[in-house]
């Protein structure tokens, strides 16, 4: 007898709470607009544009990552014209797309180029009843068309232009190289120019002319050819509308400010935060058989405690929680990987004992119903740590391990380590014994949870949760989040971190529980059945290969080169009526799959890197060469810059690379300070690099900064 699972595809959202309960959520929003009341964002790090009403209620979203129409790639602007369409700087794909108020995709014009009609890195739009003008950044140039992407005119005399808005017959532009804004005439021609800035990016004229400094960290005001400042203290402010508010795009704190006339603050979009009942990247999360939830309030140096229904009840001082846990007495174990330590806490929020033998990054950590111990994953020593739940260190559990962050457990005492730099996850026995490595699917693991009957939740880098079986077959995997961390799951519900949004998810599992049932398989001789297929289904998986009989459904496995293979199957559903097949059914066999062996894969390598003219408070540009040396092409490459091993820029992705292919990204970086910088540029194609070549998906620049 096999034991299977029968599993049917259904949305695993059937209730979500999010706590705090806001619309905003924003990642590096670069642009704004403004148009009869309502707030247009570009949520550049999101790929996306949102559009909110007066009091900040989400009404519209739309976009993504990617180069069809109607994705995004890092749009840097909006603007909305009379007739209520909306245009979008899509700054990396090179391009300007125009929507319908719905959202609704239109048209697009542009690509990457420099004759008329084509852009580079177009950072900034304005719209008026003559058309759209568009800063064409790399092309250090505007342009104008119509408002069906027909070319007009362009115009240069610029260095780096950031901004653009038209007052009448007058064209403003910023230019953050120049550190000036600069006015022309509709036709090109340079009527004014006023220094005093330092890195101005978006502006709005109206009588007067505000301009986001990003680098001075302000908003000016352009007050009878004088700048003078009207707001200090922002976050490198990149764009600013004007309404019935003032409005700021604080990209720093990934955030929208707004102001009155006179510069107070009235209200501000964000969803982390320091006071009560907000978060700041939040990462661990723990239920207690109470049903409080507690959090790891990371940013703000805390651990919360809410009740089932995300109500705040209070909160524990711990400075940068990360990973908890709680043993079968309600004490709560809480890392501190600032101050490389566990610290325990009684059920009452009182502080017990703390410890940190052995530890130098500890991370995550994992109590064992089991073996009655805690285990704790060393980010920084690559390994896996034991001790009492009194903090009696017993030894190294195992080690070889790439930056580990998550640990659980399951009623065996097996541990399951989010081996996040391997972009696996290893099981070991409650001894220490590697048992397995789950590897298919998986991506930069981050966070996980086990529920009774041994099905794994695994949350990871790039905002996906797996949930599948202890083998690591997938089950079904959702998205929604961003950078989530922990997870846990207790009666039902799923309770989710979401770091990158700084709020909490809580997921009912009812759902699954209703769609998902046990089967058992026994084999049987063809003539032991009367009507079945005399041959195996074409597909395997496919509605053919079912038939139903009573409350018995026959399923025949794919043809193999083993005979005895060929011998159908018999279900007998354990509760209820035979399952009424309504979407694709999925089966999967409960061993362990064996590794898959791959040949021909894709062999990436950093090719070269150029740098243009490098000084201080000046954006110079970086370039990184990639070529794909392996038989097979690859999807979906992302690349990361570094400054003195600091990130510089989100994460550039190559979204395919053929065989023996070569394709060139660039970022943007200015440094702050002179001196020696070594910049780097990390190919990390999720294991599609050849082993011979993988001291190659990493190259390094030195390069002095002037002053």
């Amino acid at each position: 007898m096999v034991l299977l699972f029968l599993l049917i595809s259904t949305n695993l959202f059937a209730e979500t709470i999010v706590y705090p309960d806001l619309d905003w959520s924003f990642s590096s929003p670069y642009g704004l607009a403004v148009s009869e009341g309502e707030v247009y964002v570009a949520d550049t790090g999101n790929n996306r544009i949102q559009k909110f009403d007066k009091g900040g209620r989400l009404i519209l979203e739309f976009g993504k990552f990617g180069e069809a129409n109607g994705k995004f790639n890092s749009p840097y602007d909006v603007a909305v014209d009379k007739n209520g369409d909306i245009y979008v700087a899509d700054t990396w794909n090179n391009r300007i797309q125009r929507f319908s108020r719905n959202g609704s995709f239109i048209l697009s014009w542009g690509r990457l180029g420099d004759s008329a009609g084509n852009f580079k890195f177009p950072h900034s739009l304005a719209i008026n009843e003559e058309g759209v003008w568009v800063a064409d950044t790399g092309n250090r140039r505007v342009q104008k068309f119509t408002k069906e992407g027909e070319f007009i005119l362009k115009f240069g005399g610029l260095k780096w232009p950031t901004g653009i808005n038209i007052e009448g017959e007058a064209v403003w532009v910023s230019d953050a190289e120049k550190n000036m804004v600069m006015k022309f005439s509709k036709s090109g021609k340079l009527l004014d120019q006023i220094s005093g800035f330092d890195n101005p990016h978006g502006l709005v004229a109206g009588g007067d002319v505000y301009v986001a400094d990003t680098g001075g960290n302000s908003i000016l005001r352009i007050n009878n050819g004088k700048v003078e400042t009207f707001l200090s203290g922002i976050k490198s402010p990149y764009d600013v509308a004007v309404g019935d508010s003032i409005y700021v795009a604080e990209t720093g704190a990934n955030r929208v400010l707004l102001f009155d006339r006179d510069g107070k603050m009235d209200e501000c979009w964000q969803t982390q935060g320091a006071e009560f009942g907000r978060f700041s990247a939040p990462s661990g999360i723990v239920c207690g058989k109470d049903g409080d939830v507690y959090v790891a309030d990371t940013g703000n140096n805390r651990v919360y405690r809410l009740d089932s229904l995300l109500v705040p009840k209070d909160t524990w001082n711990i400075s940068a929680p990360a990973g908890m846990t709680m043993d079968d007495e309600g004490n709560l174990y809480v890392v501190s990987n600032f101050l490389h330590k566990v610290v325990k806490f009684d059920r009452f929020g009182n502080s017990v004992t703390d410890w940190e033998d052995e530890m130098i990054s500890p991370k995550g950590i994992a109590y064992s119903t089991f073996s009655k111990n805690l285990y704790v994953s060393d980010a920084e020593r690559g390994c896996l740590l034991s001790f009492t739940n009194d903090g009696r260190f017993l030894g190294t559990l195992a080690g070889g391990l790439s930056d580990p962050a998550g640990v659980v457990c399951d009623r065996q005492g097996n541990l399951y380590v989010a081996d996040t730099g391997a972009k696996e996850i290893k099981v070991f026995s409650s001894s220490g014994a590697l048992k397995r490595k789950i590897k298919e699917g998986i991506n930069h693991p981050l966070g996980m949870t086990i529920d009774k009957e041994g099905i794994l939740y695994v949350s990871q880098q790039n905002g996906d949760i797996c949930k599948m079986n202890q083998f690591g077959t997938i089950l079904q995997r959702f998205s929604g989040m961003k950078y989530p961390q922990g997870i846990y799951i207790n009666e039902g519900y799923l309770y989710v971190a979401d770091t990158g949004n700084n709020r909490l998810k809580k997921i009912s599992l009812e759902e699954r529980v209703n769609t998902e049932k046990k089967a058992i398989f026994e084999k049987l001789a063809y003539e032991e059945i009367e009507g079945l297929q005399s041959k195996p289904p074409k597909k395997e998986g496919h509605t053919s290969c079912l038939i139903e009989l009573k409350d018995v459904i026959k399923i025949t496995e794919k043809p193999s080169k083993r005979k005895e293979q060929l011998i159908p199957y018999v279900v007998k559903i354990e509760e209820g009526q035979a399952v009424e097949i309504e979407e694709e059914l999925a089966v999967k066999i409960e061993e362990e799959p064996k590794e898959e062996k791959r040949t021909a894969l894709p062999d990436l390598v950093i090719e070269d890197m150029n740098l243009s003219e490098v000084k201080v408070n000046k954006w110079t540009r970086v370039s990184a060469r990639i070529g794909n040396r392996g038989e097979t092409s690859a999807e979906s490459i992302p690349l990361k810059f570094f400054a003195n091993k600091e990130l510089i820029w989100f994460d550039r992705t190559i979204p395919f690379l053929g065989s023996n292919e070569d394709k060139t990204k660039s970022i943007i970086w200015k440094p702050l300070a002179s001196g020696s910088y070594t910049l780097s540029v990390i190919v990390d194609p999720s294991n599609t690099i050849a082993e011979s070549n993988k001291e190659n998906n990493k190259k390094d620049v030195e390069v002095f900064v002037c002053p």
